[in-house]
């Protein structure tokens, strides 16, 4: 029972492009997605709006849709995994804490790893959808 609630927690979702190309929205705003979902069942006039600071988006649980906030008025879809894979492409890599460089330069701006996530999946930073 309890394992088969993490799996739900963390199912995997997604923010549908224009393009119909899928960006994987990260483990954590997932599980908050799952909270979300679970508070709109229990009380259907909660509000149903998460902020995720890595995608730098409104996501609406309701309508299931995504406004990124670099272009407001392009309305984008949220769509739940078919599956509880999570892919990962070549250029992922998993956390492993014996390599973990803790006086790196880590990013100081919100919303900067969706940003190089575009510069290396897309090759336009800023300009992933």
């Amino acid at each position: 029972m309890i394992m088969d609630t993490f799996i739900d927690a963390n199912h995997p979702w997604f923010i549908k492009l224009a393009d119909e190309s899928l960006v994987p929205i990260n483990t954590m705003d997932c599980i908050r997605i799952f909270n979300k979902l679970r508070e709109l069942k229990d009380d259907p006039d909660a509000d149903p709006t998460l902020m995720t600071l890595l995608h730098l988006a409104k996501i609406n649980l309701k309508d299931m849709t995504v406004i990124m906030d670099n272009k407001p008025d392009q309305i984008l879809s949220l769509v739940k995994g078919e599956n509880y894979e999570r892919p990962r492409g070549e250029n992922n890599f998993k956390a492993d804490a014996s390599n973990c460089n803790l006086k790196g330069k880590w990013p100081t701006k919100l919303g900067e790893y969706a940003l190089l996530w575009s510069k290396i999946e897309k090759g336009s930073e800023g300009n992933y959808i």
